[in-house]
Formats: C-alpha cells, sequence, structure tokens
C-alpha cells in the first residue's frame, strides 16, 4: 500500500496525518497529497497512468536491492503480464465481499490455476529475448567445443593415468642416468602432445577470430570514400573530407582489431611449445626433473671419456715354513 501523503517535515499525531491539508495554516491540518516532480498538479489520464508507472518502477528497484542486501535470491518485476510477454490473463480484482460470492470467486481461482500450467509449461518464459541466429551460432560452438573435449578428454586422462603409474614404479634415486634421461624425455614428450592439442584448439579459435576480423576490415575498406575529381571537385571536397572522416572513426579501430588478432594468431604459432612442454612436465614429476640435469651431464660424460672397467686383481701369498 502507498500513501500519496507529503513528507513536509511538520510533526502531526496519526490521527492527524490523513486529515484534511491547510493550504493556510499547514501545521493545522494534514499532509498534502501528491509525491514526485508533479506533485499538486492537475494531471491528464495518460499522465497520471505514466506517473504511477514510474512509481511502480521505483518501488521495485527499492524492494530488489532489498532483496539483494538480505541475501534473498528473490526478485520483483512490477511490470504487467503484456510488457513480459508472459501470455497470462490478468485475472480481476474482487472486493472482499465479492471474494466471499462463490459465483464470483470461481472465475478468479480458474484463471489462476491457467495461470499456474502455463507457467509450469514454460518455466522461462519471462527469460530475456535474445537473437534467434547469435543463439544458435552460440549453441553450435559450445557443441563443438564439448565434443572436441569429449574426444580429447580419453586421451588426457590414459596420459594422466600412465603418468602416474611410472610415477610411482620409477623412482630416479634407484636409476641408472641413462634411464634417468630415457625417463624424462618419454615425459616430456608426453606433454607435448597435450600442448599441442591445446595449442591446436587456440590457434584455431585465434584464426576464426582473424578471418572475422578481416572481412570486417575488407567491407570496410570497399566502403571507404573515394576522392572527388573533375570540374565540380572543388564543390564536392567538403562533402569528401566529412564523409572519409566519418569512414575513418569507424574503419581504424577495426583496423587496429585485425592487426592485433594476426598479430596473437603469429605469437601462438611461434608459441615454444618445448619449454612449455618441459615446465609441465617439471609439474606433474618434480623429482625426475631435478635429477634430469645431473643424469645428462653423467651420459654425456661417459659419451665422451669411455671408462674403462679393470678386473680387481687377486693376490697370492705363498706360505713358508716355521723360520728357525
Amino acid at each position: 500500500m502507498f500513501s500519496e501523503r507529503q513528507v513536509d517535515g511538520i510533526e502531526r499525531a496519526p490521527d492527524e496525518y490523513f486529515k484534511r491539508a491547510n493550504t493556510k495554516n499547514p501545521e493545522r491540518g494534514g499532509a498534502k497529497k501528491g509525491y514526485g516532480p508533479n506533485a499538486g498538479k492537475t494531471l491528464s489520464k495518460p499522465e497520471r497512468v505514466a506517473e504511477m508507472q514510474a512509481l511502480r518502477m521505483r518501488w521495485q528497484d527499492a524492494a530488489n536491492g532489498a532483496l539483494e542486501k538480505a541475501g534473498s535470491e528473490a526478485r520483483i518485476d512490477m511490470r504487467s503480464y503484456a510488457d513480459r510477454g508472459t501470455g497470462e490473463t490478468p485475472t480481476p480484482y474482487l472486493l472482499p465481499s465479492e471474494w466471499r460470492d462463490p459465483a464470483q470467486r470461481g472465475p478468479v481461482v480458474a484463471a489462476r490455476e491457467a495461470n499456474a500450467e502455463v507457467r509450469a509449461a514454460m518455466p522461462d518464459m519471462g527469460a530475456e529475448v535474445v537473437d534467434l541466429m547469435a543463439e544458435r551460432a552460440r549453441r553450435a560452438e559450445a557443441a563443438a567445443i564439448a565434443a572436441r573435449e569429449a574426444q580429447e578428454r580419453p586421451q588426457r586422462e590414459a596420459a594422466a593415468r600412465v603418468a602416474a603409474e611410472r610415477s610411482r614404479l620409477c623412482d630416479p634415486r634407484r636409476m641408472a642416468p641413462e634411464e634417468i634421461v630415457t625417463r624424462w624425455r618419454a615425459v616430456v614428450a608426453e606433454q607435448m602432445q597435450v600442448v599441442r592439442m591445446k595449442l591446436r584448439r587456440v590457434l584455431d579459435y585465434a584464426r576464426t577470430v582473424v578471418d572475422r576480423r578481416r572481412s570486417t576490415h575488407e567491407a570496410n575498406m570497399a566502403n571507404k570514400p573515394v576522392a572527388p575529381t573533375g570540374f565540380l571537385a572543388g564543390f564536392r571536397r567538403a562533402g569528401f573530407l566529412k564523409d572519409h572522416e566519418a569512414w575513418r572513426r569507424i574503419a581504424e579501430p577495426h583496423k587496429r582489431r585485425f592487426e592485433r588478432a594476426k598479430e596473437q594468431a603469429r605469437k601462438i604459432e611461434k608459441y615454444p611449445v618445448a619449454k612449455l612442454a618441459a615446465r609441465m612436465a617439471a609439474k606433474a614429476e618434480p623429482e625426475l626433473a631435478r635429477a634430469y640435469p645431473g643424469a645428462l651431464i653423467e651420459v654425456q660424460r661417459r659419451a665422451e671419456v669411455p671408462v674403462q672397467k679393470v678386473e680387481p686383481v687377486v693376490l697370492e701369498v705363498k706360505r713358508r715354513g716355521p723360520t728357525r
């Protein structure tokens, strides 16, 4: 319930607040009616309707703000069913005396039940209306990404299981240097496959962005104003400069986006895959990563300077008889 009485700063008792206002002596009467910028004015019916709608929207913002602060997910919408496009039929308003009459109450109850069935059949009928083509494209792209993720997930899970099992069975402290080097290179190769799959997906998206922005840039270049020539070129010069400036304000940002997209795609193509794979391998098996540099140095040293195997020498000592 809303009260149209103004808050004029005069203290009044509750029984005096709603009395008739006294224009000459406001403190002797009740508060004046009217609120907002049109308080006290005589409004036409359309103006009155607009005033009431503005009041309802202010109440909606205030109530939703209070609900949000209270941590509640409930929200109110003061728009009519027609403005929201719900398809529901508004139920008629009945006085308490009319509501007690079963003949008058029956149609209202039936209408409310019908609206409840409509809401159950269309749970998101109050959702925001979106561009159908854009939504279809977004859903198709999401479906393609999900399918690609589902196709690559078994490979990633298998690689993770193999890496976990090898990490459990292979302890670098008990392995020879050659085994450590071979094991490390195998782990890096596995991570290289994962990195290349992710990089391929990112690169495909980057190339899609480049193609889209290239088409926009080419369309802008096709619409570039042409400088006037001929006998009337001087008269058309001012119009040409105006059109060219308007075209430049639109085309240059698109051109910068196009160049930036190409640069990002080039960076992705030249991305150091080996370094990233080595970092991921070190994160997956840190002990093996710490043991690899020393093992590699030892393997290289053995390859450059062969170590000859020396057989142990056994010395035989002959016993002599007791000395006299």
